[in-house]
């Protein structure tokens, strides 16, 4: 079922990259950068197989070191893909977007990492309790 691919809104798939990102432990400036490099990434129809790397590799690796480098190798895919956030022609805004399987469940596996546990201890004090001020 690895082959099997789906079709998401290009922004729920930023916003599920970027929060697989900060659950595989990248700061929140290059999560969001990640994020936007993923769309960029797969409208571009690169290899999926590296945004999974470069993810294994966190909290190290290309994820937290691309969006401060000064000057990107344009032949490698994943820097070309960040390198299309700094260009002088806008990204595309697309509103519907390709993505793969199992990327999709790798990001929502590393994006599952930023929830709270469902236990009584994260339950407690929950809610707004006896009193209500609103």
């Amino acid at each position: 079922m690895s082959g099997v691919v789906m079709t998401h809104s290009a922004n729920e798939v930023e916003m599920l990259a970027q929060k697989a990102a900060r659950g595989a432990g990248a700061y929140p400036a290059q999560a969001a950068h990640f994020g936007k490099a993923v769309v960029v990434h797969l409208s571009e129809d690169r290899p999926v197989g590296l945004l999974l790397d470069a993810l294994d590799a966190l909290p190290e690796g290309p994820i937290q070191i691309l969006p401060i480098l000064a000057k990107l190798n344009e032949t490698e895919p994943l820097q070309k893909s960040y390198a299309a956030l700094r260009g002088p022609d806008p990204v595309p805004v697309l509103d519907r977007l390709a993505c793969p399987h199992v990327l999709f469940d790798a990001l929502t596996t590393y994006a599952m990492n930023t929830y709270v546990p469902a236990t009584e201890e994260s339950r407690a004090g929950a809610g707004a309790g006896l009193t209500d001020s609103d």
